[in-house]
């Protein structure tokens, strides 16, 4: 079966989370975030809107739909082994649309514009969250040490800095910048590929190149089941 170009395309930036997930690795594998509980989520709307009691009873249902998302959107995408960010945005947009649809005759319009803000804040964080969870399992399945972790840190952001320009001029230029994203990407992987394997022994090269072929064959079935 043949990808046609737009497929081609959402091919190429799903295989960036090899690269991405390796860039996140040496930052943010470590870091805890808690997870969306509704309940914590209405308590801090409380807190900041200082909304009443009833306010707060209409808001209920809205966010425990928009934590149950969240949590869905987390579990989904850490069970693949991968994110589609494009793809995650816009589900995440979407619900958060339906809960400020709900609530718009609630809140008053500086109360909307607050919830707005929490909203987005809290897709960031989910996002950020499935990060970490890849990042944590791929620095667990490959035992890095901290001293590793030192060594690749400023290898990897630079790599995910190179990642992004060239995701955003893609996203920019479409297809015709196709074939020169896959020069620079594959370029972009050979050497990461040659950088890790001065820092990672050959046991660790081995589970990584393991991980990389699972997770080639995970995008597969994805984009042909889309």
């Amino acid at each position: 079966m043949k990808l046609n170009e737009d497929n081609a395309m959402t091919f190429m930036r799903i295989c960036c989370a090899t690269v991405a997930a390796l860039c996140f690795l040496a930052s943010s594998a470590y870091a805890e975030t808690d997870e969306f509980d509704a309940d914590k989520m209405l308590s801090e709307l409380e807190s900041q809107l200082k909304l009443s009691g009833d306010k707060l009873s209409q808001l209920k249902p809205a966010i425990d739909a928009k934590s149950a998302e969240l949590n869905k959107s987390i579990n989904e995408s850490v069970d693949r082994g991968f994110v589609e960010l494009d793809k995650l945005s816009d589900q995440l947009d979407v619900a958060s649309k339906e809960a400020q649809e709900k609530l718009q005759e609630a809140l008053s319009s500086e109360e909307m514009q607050q919830l707005r803000d929490y909203l987005k804040k809290w897709d960031r964080d989910a996002i950020d969250k499935i990060k970490q969870d890849l990042a944590a399992q791929l620095t667990a399945l490959l035992e890095l040490t901290e001293d590793q972790i030192s060594k690749l840190k400023p290898i990897l952001e630079d790599g995910f800095n190179q990642l992004g320009e060239m995701l955003d001029r893609l996203a920019r230029e479409g297809n015709k910048s196709l074939e020169k994203f896959k020069q620079q990407y594959e370029q972009l992987s050979e050497d990461l590929n040659q950088k890790l394997k001065d820092t990672l022994n050959s046991d660790q090269m081995k589970s990584l190149e393991t991980y990389r072929e699972e997770l080639r064959e995970k995008i597969k079935t994805a984009l042909y089941s889309a």
